[in-house]
């Protein structure tokens, strides 16, 4: 399988006030019910983001990374010449149920039988049906269920000039939102696990 290199932003919207802990090149918080250790340079500094939280229990944190070496700068450039596609990850601290969010969906569902891509189910909307809100674009929603829950959830929006993709993951401790170019699809396993394994990886024992 081959990836596409993209760049990672973990979100964090939160105020900012006196409560973490900068300790060398790391950020201490509580997150969650954690306590995290983030090293610095994963935070994004770019024109548009300057989110290094100085804040216990955020309500969300932001970072930097690119993929396919998962590290702080881009490493590899991309077949055409560029450095990546923008992917962004929210985490926070309040998982929300993939079923709550899919059934804000399904009512915009287009007639027709599902389709499978990518080793998931596929349905595409109509804007509006049934009083559904989904910006106003059609979408594409890649999804899959086990024993009634929905197990994996991913919104594409293919009417973009770069069509962006959203997949949502929850764990027993934090909700993840990536969201990156539609072209990396395909490799939606991958970003999942090593985006899970390093966020893990920050937590404290």
């Amino acid at each position: 399988m081959r990836l596409h290199i993209v760049s990672a932003v973990i979100l964090a919207a939160c105020s900012f006030v006196s409560g973490a802990e900068a300790q060398e090149n790391n950020l201490i918080l509580s997150f969650g019910g954690k306590r995290l250790s983030i090293p610095q340079a994963y935070f994004d500094k770019g024109e548009n983001y300057n989110f290094t939280p100085d804040v216990e229990d955020p309500d969300s944190i932001f970072l930097r990374i690119y993929f396919p070496d998962f590290g702080t700068s881009p490493v590899r450039p991309r077949p055409d010449g560029g450095h990546g596609d923008n992917l962004r990850i929210q985490l926070s601290p309040r998982p929300t149920s993939l079923n709550i969010r899919y059934a804000s969906i399904a009512p915009a569902r287009s007639d027709g039988p599902l389709q499978e891509r990518h080793n998931l189910k596929l349905f595409t909307t109509e804007p509006g049906r049934n009083g559904a809100d989904l910006g106003g674009k059609p979408k594409e929603i890649y999804f899959s269920h086990q024993d009634g829950a929905i197990t994996n959830l991913i919104i594409c929006t293919p009417g973009y000039p770069s069509p962006p993709c959203k997949q949502f993951i929850s764990t027993d401790d934090f909700q993840f939102e990536l969201t990156y170019h539609m072209r990396s699809l395909s490799d939606w396993q991958t970003i999942e696990q090593r985006v899970r394994a390093i966020v893990e990886g920050f937590v404290l024992k």
